[in-house]
């Protein structure tokens, strides 16, 4: 069983981008959606995602199947496309065009985090696109 949780949590960490140049040319090249996951070392919620939630063999699925995933520090990263160091974590969603289209602060439940990112693929369709 722990070797199961190690693997799982290794995967999980293997489907992040190291930075957003990157994260951006893998997502036209995969047609993918990135997920700019902001977060700060100490957040309690921020681990709250990754040990709950990220790990979820389910949640993980859907990552891997249509998203590009970059988590960046808000203390030690670079943010680009504007974003802040607000509330943690939050999620920024960016078109594979590197256009972001929606940002979501919070932590969620299992299911939540599922529902929100089966509406961030419906939205990611629409025309509308984010302002700055």
């Amino acid at each position: 069983m722990k070797k199961i949780l190690i693997l799982t949590i290794l995967f999980i960490y293997a489907l992040y981008s190291s930075n957003y140049e990157d994260a951006l040319i893998e997502a036209k090249k995969e047609h993918k959606i990135i997920m700019i996951m902001l977060e700060k070392e100490n957040c309690k919620f921020c681990k709250k995602m990754e040990d709950e939630v990220l790990i979820d063999k389910n949640v993980s699925k859907i990552l891997d199947r249509d998203f590009i995933l970059l988590k960046l520090d808000v203390n030690r990263d670079e943010l680009p496309l504007g974003l802040k160091k607000d509330m943690t974590p939050t999620f920024a969603f960016v078109k594979e065009s590197g256009v972001m289209f929606s940002l979501i602060p919070g932590a969620w439940k299992r299911d939540d985090f599922i529902s929100l990112l089966e509406y961030v693929k419906r939205k990611s369709k629409l025309k509308r696109e984010l302002k700055k």
